[in-house]
């Protein structure tokens, strides 16, 4: 997990591609989660995530399928 700036502010530079946040974890490739993604099975924040999201590590809650 990422650590927040120490003024509890998060920048738009802190925020990541959804994909590469995915494979980062190690949950599979970036091509394999950009498939996962448009097949509707990762969720951000309990909302269908969409090519293209992006996120703060640490502070959105991410969920993939299987």
């Amino acid at each position: 997990m990422a650590e927040l700036p120490p003024s509890g502010h998060v920048s738009a530079a802190a925020a990541i591609r959804l994909q590469k946040f995915i494979a980062d974890a190690g949950v599979c490739s970036r091509r394999a989660a950009e498939a996962l993604i448009a097949r509707g099975e990762v969720w951000v924040n309990g909302a269908a995530a969409t090519p293209g999201t992006h996120v703060t590590p640490g502070v959105a809650k991410d969920t993939v399928s299987g």
